[in-house]
C-alpha cells in the first residue's frame, strides 16, 4: 500500500506577513525590492566545489540592483571552502549561514527561488514557487554523473526555466522580469500534484502514524 503525505517538514510554516517582518529584521530586506532565494546544492567533485555559485555571481551583479538575493550556500560546500560566505556578502549578497535555520521560512518569503539540483528543487515545487534552475556547465563531472542516470532533478527541467552559465547578465534579467507568477504558479502548482500528490489524496501524519501502529500491533 502506498500512502501520500506530501512533505512534512514544511507543514506548518507562520504565516509569510509575519516571516517577511522576521526577515526584514535579519537581512535588512528592502520594502522596494523583490526577494529572491538562491539555495544552491553541494557539488561534491573536489575541483568543483562552489562552482554552481561562482559560475553566477558576477551575472547576477545586476539582479542586485532590483533584487534582495538571499543565498544559503550548502554546509558542505562552505566547509570545504569557508571563505565563500565573506567572498559573496562582499558582493552584495544576503548570506544565510546558519545551519539550523527552518529554509521553508526563507522560501514563504521569497517571491522567486533560484535552485540547481537536489532536494531544493522539490522544496520549491512543494511550496508552489516561481522557480529558475541553474545549470552547471556541460562538461562539469557533477552533472556528467547525474546524466548517467537521468535523476529527478535533471528530468524536471523540461517543465521548469533553466539558465545556461553562457546567458548575458541582460537575459537574466529579462528572464527574472518576464516570468509571469500566476501561469508560473499553475505550472509548478501541476508539477506538485505530479511529485507530492493532489492535496485532497495527503493523509496528515498522525493518520499515518495510526495506520503504520496497527499493522505493527
Amino acid at each position: 500500500k502506498v500512502i501520500v503525505i506530501g512533505y512534512p517538514r514544511y507543514n506548518n510554516l507562520t504565516k509569510k506577513t509575519s516571516l517577511v517582518k522576521k526577515y526584514k529584521k535579519i537581512f535588512k530586506l528592502k520594502k522596494n525590492k523583490k526577494k529572491i532565494f538562491w539555495i544552491p546544492t553541494h557539488v561534491d567533485y573536489s575541483k568543483e566545489i562552489g562552482t554552481n555559485i561562482n559560475n553566477w555571481t558576477n551575472k547576477f551583479k545586476i539582479l542586485l540592483k532590483y533584487y534582495d538575493i538571499i543565498v544559503r550556500p550548502h554546509t558542505k560546500t562552505t566547509k570545504h571552502y569557508p571563505e565563500l560566505v565573506s567572498e559573496l556578502r562582499k558582493k552584495g549578497f544576503l548570506v544565510d549561514n546558519k545551519s539550523n535555520r527552518k529554509t521553508g521560512e526563507i522560501f514563504a518569503v521569497a517571491d522567486l527561488v533560484f535552485a540547481d539540483y537536489g532536494g531544493s528543487v522539490f522544496s520549491s515545487i512543494y511550496l508552489n514557487k516561481p522557480t529558475i534552475l541553474l545549470n552547471l556547465p556541460q562538461e562539469s563531472k557533477y552533472l556528467l554523473e547525474k546524466e548517467k542516470i537521468q535523476t529527478f532533478d535533471l528530468l524536471v527541467r523540461k517543465k521548469i526555466k533553466s539558465l545556461d552559465p553562457n546567458e548575458s547578465s541582460k537575459n537574466i534579467l529579462d528572464k527574472c522580469r518576464k516570468i509571469s507568477l500566476k501561469n508560473e504558479a499553475n505550472q509548478i502548482n501541476k508539477l506538485k500534484n505530479i511529485y507530492f500528490g493532489k492535496k485532497n489524496i495527503v493523509t496528515p501524519l498522525g493518520e499515518v502514524t495510526k495506520f503504520l501502529l496497527k499493522k505493527l500491533n
